[in-house]
């Protein structure tokens, strides 16, 4: 990941939160895992990109008012070490903001 793109995604996702500020999670009005009737800002459909480019597998970001959630697809056990792996390495990746 380039340290950009994570720059530009947070400052993004932060000017499209509710209320202009940092993201401020909905309580999860789910069916499943997906917030009904309400669409993703570009910013986080982007990072759902980048973060599921980076692991190799689908990701799914969802905010509410009080919280959010990431969800990392894999096949099993194997696939969730090697993203494990690729989490704990990538630990020096600077934050968001």
């Amino acid at each position: 990941l380039a340290d950009d793109n994570i720059n530009t995604v947070g400052t993004t996702i932060s000017d499209a939160a509710p209320g202009g500020g940092s993201p401020q999670p909905d309580d999860l009005q789910a069916s499943g895992d997906a917030v009904v009737g309400v669409t993703k800002p570009p910013a986080l459909l982007e990072l759902e990109e980048l973060l599921g480019d980076l692991f190799a597998t689908k990701v799914g970001i969802t905010l509410g008012n009080k919280r959010g959630r990431v969800t990392i697809d894999f096949a099993d056990i194997d696939d969730l070490e090697r993203i494990y792996a690729l989490m704990t390495e990538a630990s020096n990746i600077p934050p968001i903001g």
